[in-house]
């Protein structure tokens, strides 16, 4: 069976095929072990979100007094399924908390904090739905226009065609006393009303000595760059514009490298690992069973003895195949602030995993050329397949 997505949280990870999902833990006396499997779904699973939330005294062997309850959400068209699990006694409970309706597809399903979150962004039909732990109520709300979205804290920013940003307090989760509707505010105003397209936001932490700053920068259709920030002295007043950009103006620096991944064809067992910054290649990752590659997803997991950044793959054989990039990253970023010699190396980078000496990020003419062999590049169209679950009868 494909995998169809994967989502990970924590020390947790969760694999959806395509009538079930599998949750895997990580410990360090095990290593990585099933945990729990959902029930089988009558629909195609579309999204998924996952949540766990440690208790008690938890140790990084994985020992732990009150357990560890993960919450699951799976959408398939406007049906959303949360389920609880209790993973702290044998065997492992698991609790249907309920079935909510969004009315209209369901496009994007997040946890913000317990919150479960269910988006979608039909246009005029966009509606948002929360399942709030406290209350243990979902509650549906339209939401106009709905382009993008971003969490930070306990807040949910929504980005919209009309060049608002809209925030709703999950902590907080308040209620219009008029009509009973979750309350959503508007945070902010595109001065040329151009449709937001993409949202990113930085919250400090509360111990800040500085006091809570908040800094958005947000991207809309017409091309321009938009970065809000709300300092501790202006509380009350409301974010104010910062810096506009219509182009690149200067280097974009983070405190930690960022990575992308790098799928060259669809129907492929190899994946380019390069750094954000300047696009040069970190390794090259290949399956280890030779099938493609359907799905994956970077995770930062902090529940063994070092924090560690790993690369969660799904393929088409129904393997889950997991690359730890740690230690390649360290050794890419220390490269890049040594001398500017050690770059200047040759070579193809296609071993299974290994550091690639390519100064350069993309493929290789050779390598290109071997990625498209396993391409059919035939004009006509190929019939579409269905995928069919063993759990799932044939339908005629």
């Amino acid at each position: 069976m494909k995998v169809q997505i994967i989502k990970a949280h924590h020390n947790w990870v969760a694999v959806a095929y395509t009538h079930f999902v599998t949750g895997y833990r990580l410990t360090d006396s095990c290593g990585w072990y099933v945990v729990f499997q959902s029930p089988v779904q009558d629909s195609v699973i579309e999204r998924i979100a996952l949540n766990a939330k440690t208790g008690g005294s938890a140790t990084s062997s994985g020992n732990n007094t009150t357990g560890t309850d993960v919450m699951l959400g799976i959408a398939s068209g406007p049906l959303v399924r949360l389920w609880a699990f209790s993973t702290h006694s044998e065997p492992v409970r698991r609790t249907l908390i309920g079935t909510f309706n969004l009315g209209v597809r369901v496009e994007h399903l997040l946890f913000v904090g317990p919150q479960l979150v269910a988006l979608s962004g039909a246009g005029s039909r966009s509606k948002a739905g929360v399942w709030h732990t406290s209350t243990q109520h979902w509650q549906t709300q339209d939401v106009a226009h709905l382009t993008t979205y971003d969490t930070a804290g306990s807040f949910l920013l929504l980005g919209t065609a009309t060049g608002a940003i809209n925030y709703i307090d999950m902590q907080k989760f308040p209620l219009r006393m008029k009509d009973n509707d979750l309350l959503v505010t508007q945070l902010y105003k595109d001065p040329n009303q151009e449709p937001i397209t993409a949202i990113s936001v930085y919250l400090t932490p509360k111990t800040n000595l500085c006091g809570n700053w908040i800094e958005i920068a947000y991207g809309t259709r017409y091309g321009s760059v938009r970065v809000i920030v709300q300092h501790p002295e202006t509380v009350g007043h409301g974010p104010q514009l910062f810096q506009t950009f219509t182009v690149h103006q200067s280097p974009v620096t983070k405190d930690e490298e960022q990575i992308f991944i790098q799928k060259v064809v669809p129907d492929t067992d190899t994946l380019y690992v390069r750094l954000a910054s300047n696009g040069k290649r970190v390794c090259t990752i290949r399956s280890v069973d030779g099938s493609a590659v359907s799905c994956f997803v970077v995770a930062e997991c902090e529940g063994a003895l070092r924090p560690r950044r790993l690369l969660l793959c799904g393929h088409r054989s129904g393997a889950t195949q997991m690359w730890d990039l740690t230690g390649p990253i360290d050794k890419a970023a220390k490269t890049l602030q040594a001398v500017a010699s050690a770059t200047t190396s040759s070579g193809n980078g296609g071993g299974e995993g290994e550091e690639s000496p390519v100064p350069d990020g993309g493929p290789t003419p050779d390598e290109l050329v071997r990625l498209l062999t396993a391409c059919d590049l035939d004009a006509t169209p190929a019939p579409v397949v269905v995928p069919q679950s063993p759990n799932r009868p044939i339908q005629p």
